[in-house]
């Protein structure tokens, strides 16, 4: 049997014109809590589009937290990417 490892860490990076601005280092237990790390205004766009946060989180349950992306998107002028390993 494959021995698949787990993810012990939330990374999060906004980047803005392509360089980036903020790059964090979680525990993954902060998964839980992830929509505190994203702005307002960034919240409001991942609210109107058709990201679903509910099931991308019970994709990552379900893979047993094995490391992944968890989220990449654009908002004006930034990029953010939410992963974990």
């Amino acid at each position: 049997m494959k021995n698949l490892s787990k993810a012990t860490a939330l990374r999060i990076q906004i980047k803005k014109n392509a360089v980036v601005s903020v790059d964090l280092k979680f525990p993954i237990f902060t998964l839980s809590v992830m929509d505190s790390f994203i702005p307002d205004k960034a919240q409001e766009y991942l609210n109107k589009s058709s990201i679903d946060i509910s099931s991308i989180m019970k994709r990552i349950e379900d893979s047993n937290y094995a490391p992944q992306s968890v989220l990449d998107f654009d908002h004006e002028e930034k990029q953010f990417s939410i992963w974990i390993e």
